[in-house]
């Protein structure tokens, strides 16, 4: 197991290809809730209104970004509470966080205590000898006393702890220090050893660190991974949150993008002060990256636009226009990125490119956009081509407002049938029941490509009422059709259905037979059990898997076919079986599945002991201790973690005496 506070393609890195379990930004919701929980009721709604403008959002943007990280959240909370300040930036965040722990130190205990310019100082040599040497996040105590030394300060240090809190530099000791770090929350403090108590509090103190050493000696020129993102530096956040804390960050931003101009941006969309000038002149430098030869450069100085956001949008705009498919394909999709509501007339114009691609990306966008394109989108679709009607049709599906309702039923008429099917997903996206008559009719379409997107859009409005036609659809001539009518009679769960998808089960495309199984588990009704189970010793295996998802789903129900299928002559029907009777959990499968750990096929052993020991049940510890001798190292795994996952007593000595 890996655990990291941040991704950065650990993946390719590694050159492992794991599952990954990423922990999602705050909703609004949940930032509502967890302000509320903070701070007093008179403080709460001004909050709010600062993380969730009515108007300048665009402005607002970092802010709402560091408030969808629950400890960047956490720190805005305590900042706010004490100063009545939002910081906009990770830094001046970080900044403004330490001053107010710190003067809460001082208030309750003064040993240790310095000015809070002499502390930054003294653990920011710390942090940053950490993050330059390469240290671990752990260092030992003697390590972090030799690098918090006072290293001579300012005098203006000196006179403030001189003359105003009459404090004697030679009687702060080191040590001290490091204990008030500790009880202030920058550091915790271990029997030998020494951490900052965030990775982000450490980037903070190196900021400090690394601001009277040339910022270019630590950055590198770009890197690009396999999926074409700039990869991650070791540096990197520290530098952004030094760009926080300068009042102007322009002369840094400039000295960055000397070596890494896209970094450079990266700092610019983190909320940071520079001059206008700084920023225009970055966004030209990226504006001709998009032209590069090089595809990682071009995605690159695309993605480089979005952090910057609105100041890039009239540039990107002229990008719409620029003879290079690549580069307006690029541009199209910055600007959907951004959401500018000024890009919305010469998207428009790009539904007509010539290109596929730019034009699929410009209706992307003005989806993206929402609101603001509406009306024009609606007038597009009355465009003499069919190409920008299709696309216009797409956009205001993806916008999902019900305004487009007429406009959308109107275009299930259309002569082009590529706009008939985005006008059917259009309407699905929507989900408005008003509808339905109308896409029950585009069932009829002599178009299989438009009743199999009726029939989606019907599964997502979820109205019983289109029953009778999507059933009669599973016998559709077109394959994906049927698909469809199967996918949709699923999202419904009507019961009325279980009979004819049950047919389906039969059909001769595998795709049909995949999608009646799905359905059938969405449904759930112990009706189907039987051929459900007959689907495991289908020749295909997403039918199988399919088909076992489903009784799974079913549950309780479907045990005795399970347990019947363990005895089945495919072992894959064996194995695929305990996998199942091991999710749905019933005490019932467990004396079948202690026979299945004699199975001849070493996956169905291994399958049975998982099953094991996700039912929990202790009659099981003896056949799984026994099965700690297995011939093959997976099944003898297996049992060992089921045994663990019981945890009684007998099963925890089977595992010590193996």
């Amino acid at each position: 197991m890996i655990v990291t506070c941040r991704k950065d393609d650990y993946n390719e890195a590694l050159d492992l290809q794991q599952n990954t379990v990423l922990v999602k930004p705050l909703e609004d919701e949940q930032i509502r809730a967890f302000a509320a929980r903070y701070l007093s009721e008179e403080k709460v709604e001004p909050f709010l209104a600062r993380i969730f403008p009515e108007w300048s959002w665009e402005e607002h943007r970092s802010l709402i970004h560091l408030a969808r990280n629950p400890y960047m959240l956490a720190a805005l909370l305590t900042v706010y509470e004490h100063q009545g300040e939002l910081p906009t930036n990770t830094g001046a965040l970080f900044h403004t966080l330490a001053q107010v722990l710190w003067e809460r130190e001082r208030l309750r205990n003064t040993r240790g205590w310095v000015a809070f310019e002499q502390m930054r100082e003294r653990f920011g040599q710390l942090a940053f000898a950490m993050i330059d040497t390469d240290q671990p996040l752990d260092v030992s105590t003697a390590y972090a006393l030799e690098h918090i030394k006072n290293k001579g300060l300012l005098k203006t240090v000196k006179k403030y702890l001189a003359v105003v809190v009459n404090f004697d530099l030679k009687h702060i000791k080191d040590e001290d220090l490091l204990k008030a770090g500790a009880s202030a929350g920058f550091i915790r403090l271990n029997q030998d050893s020494v951490r900052f108590s965030h990775q982000l509090m450490l980037e903070y103190f190196a900021a400090w660190g690394l601001q009277d050493i040339d910022v270019k000696t630590r950055i590198r020129p770009p890197e690009f991974s396999w999926f074409g993102g700039r990869r991650a530096q070791k540096w990197d956040e520290v530098v952004v949150a030094l760009c926080g804390i300068v009042d102007d960050a322009s002369d840094l931003i400039s000295q960055i993008a000397e070596v890494d101009l896209f970094f450079a941006a990266d700092c610019i969309g983190s909320g940071i002060k520079i001059s206008s000038a700084c920023q225009s002149a970055i966004v030209t430098q990226l504006m001709q990256a998009l032209k590069d030869e090089d595809g990682d450069v071009r995605r690159a100085a695309a993605e480089a636009l979005v952090q910057i956001g609105k100041p890039a949008v009239p540039q990107l705009i002229q990008a719409l226009k620029d003879e290079d498919a690549r580069v307006r394909f690029r541009a199209a999709v910055a600007l959907g990125k951004i959401g500018d509501a000024q890009a919305v007339p010469a998207l428009i114009q790009a539904l007509k490119d010539e290109d596929g691609k730019v034009l699929s990306a410009a209706a992307e966008a003005l989806g993206k956009i929402g609101q603001p394109a509406m009306s024009q989108l609606i007038q597009a679709l009355k465009d003499e081509d069919g190409k920008v009607r299709q696309a216009a049709a797409g956009g205001l599906g993806k916008i999902g407002d019900a305004q487009a309702l007429p406009q959308l039923i109107q275009a299930l008429k259309d002569e082009d049938s590529w706009v008939r099917r985005a006008a059917a997903r259009g309407l699905g996206e929507i989900g408005d029941a008003q509808a339905l008559p109308h896409l029950i009719q585009a069932l009829q379409d002599k178009d299989g490509k438009i009743r199999s997107a009726a029939a989606e859009a019907l599964g997502k409005i979820g109205d019983a009422q289109a029953l009778p036609q999507l059933i009669q659809a599973l016998k559709d001539e077109d394959s994906w059709a049927r698909g469809a009518a199967a996918w949709a009679l699923g999202e419904i769960g009507n019961t009325q259905a279980v009979p004819h998808l049950i047919q389906a089960l039969k059909d001769e495309d595998w795709e049909m037979r995949q999608a009646a199984a799905e359905a059938l588990g969405k449904i759930g009704d112990a009706q189907a059990v039987p051929q459900l189970s007959q689907a495991l010793k289908d020749e295909d295996g997403d039918i199988r898997s399919a088909a076992a998802e489903a009784l799974v789903k079913i549950g309780q129900p479907a045990v005795p076919a399970l347990i019947q299928a363990l005895k089945d002559e495919d072992e894959w029907v064996r194995r695929t079986a305990a996998e199942a009777l091991g999710q749905i959990g019933d005490a019932q499968a467990v004396p079948h599945l202690i026979q299945a750990l004699q199975d001849e096929d070493g996956d169905v052993r291994r399958a049975a002991a998982e099953a094991l020991g996700k039912i929990g049940d202790a009659q099981a510890v003896p056949h799984l201790s026994q099965a700690l001798k297995d011939e093959e190292s997976d099944v003898r795994r297996a049992a060992a973690e089921a045994l663990m996952r019981i945890g009684t007593d007998e099963a925890l000595e089977a595992l010590r005496r193996w």
